[in-house]
This record gives structure tokens, sequence and C-alpha cells, in this order.
């Protein structure tokens, strides 16, 4: 199926001649949910302005029931991760050079899409519990920033 961006958001334009669709296709993709529904011209008479005011009017229907996460509230979703024992953003890690071991705590947000930041924390230069306390400071700060 071949679809065209129209200027209304998540409605598309969508023609398939093998499977005979001609018409609509309103489209919202969350992480909670794949929402999809085609219109067909012929079911409204062969009125396309009809046929695209109903993709419209569904898939605003699908963006309010399903709205958008904000920045923060997606960094507050929780995660699979190894560290367990450590807050969502903040990681262990350990860096090897010339055959020493360095310890770090590593703290990491993005504060804009496609882009990441991040901030270590020696456990060697300012202890455990400090290193740790420090790294929490620094996501809680770069989310703030937001």
């Amino acid at each position: 199926m071949r679809t065209k961006k129209t200027p209304h958001p998540y409605v598309y334009r969508a023609i398939d001649r093998e499977n005979h669709v001609d018409g609509y296709l309103a489209k919202v993709v969350r992480r909670d949910a794949r929402l999809h529904r085609i219109f067909q011209k012929s079911d409204y008479g062969n009125e396309l302005q009809r046929c695209l005011r109903a993709a419209v009017k569904t898939a605003r229907a699908f963006d309010r029931e399903h709205p958008r996460l904000t920045r923060q509230q997606v960094a507050q979703l929780p995660r699979r991760k190894k560290d367990k024992d450590l807050p969502v953003g903040v990681r262990r890690v350990r860096h090897k050079i010339n055959f020493k071991t360095y310890k770090f705590f590593e703290a990491s947000w993005s504060p804009r899409p496609n882009h990441q930041k991040k901030k270590r924390f020696s456990v060697d230069h300012y202890g455990e519990s400090r290193a740790l306390k420090l790294a929490m400071a620094a996501r809680a700060e770069g989310l703030n920033g937001l």
C-alpha cells in the first residue's frame, strides 16, 4: 500500500490498486498502542472530501485517547536494567585502562530529541555513596533544565 502525507496530522492518503484500497488512513502510533483505520472512498459515496473528514475526525479521537508523553514523563517510565538498586538514568560503569579498572557512576538524560547527555563521577575520587549522590543530582538537574 502506498501512503502519502496530508496536511492533517496522523492522516495519510492510501492507494493500493491490488487490494482495492482508495481512500485515507488514520494512524497514530504510541508507546502503549498502535491505532489505525482505513477509510474507503467508496464507503462515502465516492466523495473524497467526506472520506477525508471522517479520517481526520478519527485521527483526532485516537490522539485524544492516547496523548503523547512529555520528555519528563518518558524519563520517569520504568526500564529494565541490570542495576535494579539504582534509579532510572543512573548506572555503574567500569572503564579499563592499562590493566587498571576505574569505577564510575554515570548519569544520563536527554535534553532534546536525538541528543543524550552523560556525566560520570569517579568512585575512587568521591567514594561510593557521594559519587552516587552526585550522579543522581546531575540527572535531576539535567531533567529540570528541560
